[in-house]
């Protein structure tokens, strides 16, 4: 019987891979409706009503980073960016708590809680840039890459007109691929 925690493992490793999959496309697809991805993202299919555009994109992004032999380096490139983003979402959770403390929250938990979770996430970035400084400043690296992008595609308003046919067109020739169209 010593095969069933194997196979339990695989199949939490398989849910929960499944469940980042479907999230991950749904936050790029609500980032494009809202102007932070181009717009081709914001996209579902007319037939089964998903953000394929998003799924292809994020689909491509993992072929990508899986073209590394060494999945360590992976890892540790992604953990230090993860544990960075979350450590400063929390920090803002805190940092509304201290601000606004008679705001309308949906869900409201005890400040240790986000307290506890922000000294973990503190305690794992500086791990890693003590043992990994040269991973943790390629993953920032890595990072930072996307400012570019994001200048181009969000803060440049005033787009040369060639620019913008060129966009409207790869954005019409994405939606006739995958069948998509905005959602209404």
């Amino acid at each position: 019987m010593s095969w069933i925690m194997p196979v339990m493992v695989a199949a939490s490793i398989f849910g929960g891979l499944s469940v980042h999959i479907m999230t991950s496309s749904r936050m790029c697809f609500v980032g494009a409706r809202y102007g932070h991805f181009p717009a081709m993202l914001s996209h579902i299919s007319i037939e089964k009503f998903t953000p394929t555009p998003s799924l292809v994109f994020l689909n491509i992004l993992s072929l990508v980073m899986l073209s590394t032999s060494d999945i360590y380096l992976l890892i540790t490139y992604s953990s230090i960016v993860e544990s960075v983003f979350i450590m400063l979402s929390v920090t803002g959770i805190l940092w509304l708590r201290w601000k606004r403390p008679n705001m309308v929250r949906p869900i409201k938990v005890s400040l240790w809680v986000p307290a506890v979770f922000l000294i973990v996430c503190l305690f794992l970035v500086i791990v890693l840039c003590y043992a990994r400084p040269f991973e943790v400043i390629m993953g920032a690296v890595i990072t930072l890459t996307g400012l570019p992008a994001f200048w181009v595609g969000v803060m440049w308003q005033n787009k040369p007109l060639w620019f913008r046919n060129m966009f409207c067109t790869v954005t019409c020739s994405v939606q006739k691929l995958f069948l998509s169209a905005k959602e209404e």
